[in-house]
């Protein structure tokens, strides 16, 4: 799972390994560099996801805190609701179909970070060092090799990158509109160039009374203010047979290996 905040800081990858025995010389190797989970799965559930949330987000945080993630059933479980809560940290999920248009892993760091790892995986298969089965066949790249190919896939994406994803997927864009032209599914080539159109005459229609108190108003507000989270859940990266923007906070974002 990837993380990074919206002035481009980037987050230490959270891993899902096949092990439940860690190897000390892979923990001493990746320390400082990636989050392992010796989970012996590959597949978040409610307990990993909370094992994500307490390790990489963690419960120190200054201002308030606002997740958005994909509608994936351990997101948004009532498990994780309550870690959530005791984190203080709000979420906002992003409905099924629409990750490809506001998702900013989707929209702009899976593609390269998914290249820079083929390329890492073809460059081994000519020439780097391998172990072979008693048939002469190759076996699969070690954890050390492929954990390597993942730090070095996240180093290689540019912070400017990160940061600009996160307009580029509408997150924290300027509330007056003028940034609404940096969203990737508006523009002329997009999926839905007409609908900055659409978007633009809502916004120029007076607001509606909102239903709430001014105090609770204020309060939102203040949520959308303070730092932003991102989740998506589809990458994989791995040897399966290895059986043993505009706010005043911080803005994060995240997606899953």
């Amino acid at each position: 799972m990837l993380c990074a905040r919206a002035d481009g800081t980037k987050c230490k990858p959270f891993v899902l390994l096949l092990r439940k025995r860690p190897l000390p010389e892979i923990v001493q190797k990746f320390a400082g560099k990636l989050v392992l989970s010796w989970a012996g799965k590959v597949w978040m559930d409610n307990s990993l996801t909370e094992e994500f949330l307490r390790r990489v987000l963690g419960p120190l945080a200054f201002g308030k805190r606002l997740l958005v993630w994909d509608a994936f059933r351990c997101h948004i479980s009532n498990d994780t609701k309550a870690v959530l809560a005791e984190l203080k940290v709000h979420q906002a999920v992003v409905p099924g179909g629409c990750t490809k248009y506001v998702q900013a892993p989707d929209v702009s760091w899976n593609q390269p970070f998914k290249a820079h790892i083929s390329k890492n995986h073809e460059d081994w298969l000519v020439g780097g060092v391998k172990e072979y089965t008693r048939g002469g066949n190759p076996k699969t790249p070690s954890m050390e090799i492929y954990l390597q190919w993942v730090v070095d896939a996240w180093n290689a994406l540019p912070a400017d990158l990160i940061k600009a994803s996160f307009k580029t997927c509408g997150i924290v864009n300027a509330a007056d509109g003028s940034e609404d032209d940096l969203v990737h599914c508006f523009k002329p080539h997009g999926p839905i160039p007409e609908g900055l159109h659409v978007l633009k005459d809502k916004s120029s229609q007076p607001a509606s009374a909102p239903d709430v108190e001014p105090e609770e108003e204020h309060e939102e507000l203040e949520v959308q203010l303070q730092e932003v989270v991102v989740v998506d859940g589809d990458t994989r990266v791995g040897s399966s047979s290895d059986s043993d923007g505009s706010s005043d906070g911080d803005v994060s974002s995240a997606d899953d290996l």
